[in-house]
């Protein structure tokens, strides 16, 4: 029994349209419908629409008022009944990235009550999730930017963030909120912020190492790598997308990592009836060195010479988004390449289903997003062959695989998949099938939940 009332009737107008099916109580309403109706009226998480309600910013988990104490108290009940697990997820992913995190919760057998700790502003939240945001307002300063002046605000609002999770710790604690578990993503500053509040709060520490860090922080730089090696030494439980991720973090020490990939909702993302755009290359990351976006636009000029009529669709924004778009000049592509900044990850879905091909030419990843979803589409693959993908399309049936850094072979890639059916049809059915069996939410998400249990417990003893 969920902790509303199961007796509440929910107005015909104010019910939730989900494109997923839901069980319904006798009365013929969802669990769902009633629980989006009264978080939407708490003020608990962000609306996506005015059609939904009038609610438009989601409400601090830590504000004053009744509402509040309301949420607090009936949540807290929920806990105590269902067993259900109240956690921290500590995260400076991107309102796309993040949504596509908070969404696993969807699928674990009890679901979790979150309080979301994120640097940037709030965003819509899907309201199936009871999730609390506490924004901290300090901007991300990424790492990539290699100019004296941009290290040093990143290390000001580093600062500054690992304090907020002192004073998080402190709000929690005064408003009796009984947090059982933190999760951070990312080793660094993410995972030592968690440290510090699953430390006050007395709470079992899980981190989820996603690739950047390993692969990039902790190889080049000696005293970040310490940093990195002191906080993953203290945490309770550690997860690794991938297998080569877990050999990464072998490499500095740890041996305890749990293999849990990242997954995607196979049910909502699918293979659309409507034919896609011909000829139309889609790239989904942001414009980093490691992502190689440049290296996609030198590739593209050599298909352009071959296949008048190819487009490039390329999504994402980043340090390189300048460069990318003086190249695009430079070679008068501006009427075959489109660059979008931002896209929500319905926009993502959107553009997925007008692309033939989905292309990601990253030097490294962990397990991108992007990629499962891609696959949860139907799109045919062409990815360059670093760790992770070998390690995703073990057999090759499910991507074109293009040796790491070779436009010349990336360009060959790309042809081959557009001017040839049969293996794009080919191609992209196991893809789906792969990401269905393997990467999909409703696989993952209790295994996520396990994880989190055997935390608590073992900390308990």
């Amino acid at each position: 029994m969920h902790w509303l009332d199961s007796r509440m009737r929910v107005p015909e107008s104010s019910r939730v349209v989900n494109s997923t099916p839901f069980p319904r109580r006798r009365d013929g309403f969802s669990v769902v419908d009633t629980c989006a109706l009264v978080q939407c009226q708490l003020g608990r998480v962000g609306c996506e629409g005015k059609e939904h309600c009038d609610r438009s910013e989601p409400s601090s988990l830590l504000g004053n008022g009744p509402e509040y104490h309301l949420a607090v108290g009936l949540g807290q009940k929920t806990s105590e009944a269902q067993g259900s697990i109240s956690l921290v997820l500590v995260s400076d992913a991107g309102p796309g990235l993040a949504t596509r995190e908070l969404d696993i919760y969807r699928f674990f057998r009890k679901p979790p009550r979150v309080v979301l700790a994120r640097r940037g502003a709030s965003f819509p939240i899907d309201r199936r999730i009871v999730v609390q945001p506490e924004i901290i307002h300090l901007p991300v300063i990424g790492l990539e930017d290699k100019r004296l002046s941009n290290k040093f605000l990143a290390g000001i609002s580093v600062i500054g963030y690992l304090l907020h999770a002192v004073r998080l710790a402190v709000r929690l604690r005064r408003r009796k909120f009984n947090i059982q578990l933190v999760d951070a993503h990312v080793v660094l500053p993410q995972g030592l912020f968690g440290l510090i509040l699953a430390r006050l709060c007395r709470v079992p520490l899980v981190i989820e190492a996603t690739g950047t860090d390993v692969n990039q922080e902790m190889r080049k730089n000696a005293a970040l790598r310490a940093i990195c090696r002191l906080v993953l030494a203290r945490a309770n439980a550690i997860i690794a997308p991938t297998r080569s991720l877990q050999r990464g973090l072998r490499v500095f020490g740890n041996t305890e990592s749990v293999y849990l990939p990242n997954s995607v909702d196979t049910i909502s993302i699918f293979p659309t009836s409507t034919p896609p755009k011909d000829n139309s290359i889609l790239f989904v990351g942001r414009m980093t060195e490691n992502k190689r976006p440049l290296l996609l636009l030198r590739s593209f000029e050599k298909v352009s010479a071959r296949i008048a009529d190819a487009t490039l669709t390329m999504c994402g924004d980043g340090p390189l988004m300048e460069a990318v778009q003086k190249r695009i000049l430079q070679k008068q592509l501006d009427g075959k390449v489109r660059v979008i900044s931002h896209a929500t990850p319905r926009g993502v879905i959107e553009l997925l289903s007008q692309a033939e091909i989905f292309v990601l030419p990253s030097e490294s990843e962990g397990m991108s997003f992007a990629l499962l979803e891609a696959m949860a589409s139907g799109k045919t693959i062409v990815a360059s062959s670093n760790e992770s993908h070998r390690e995703v399309f073990q057999d090759k049936h499910g991507a074109l695989l293009f040796q790491l850094d070779d436009e010349q072979d990336l360009a060959e890639q790309i042809i081959s998949a557009l001017t040839n059916r049969h293996l794009r049809s080919e191609s992209s059915h196991f893809a789906r099938e792969l990401c269905v069996r393997e990467f999909s939410n409703s696989e993952v998400g209790p295994r996520r939940e396990k994880i989190y249990l055997e935390a608590i417990q073992s900390y308990r003893r």
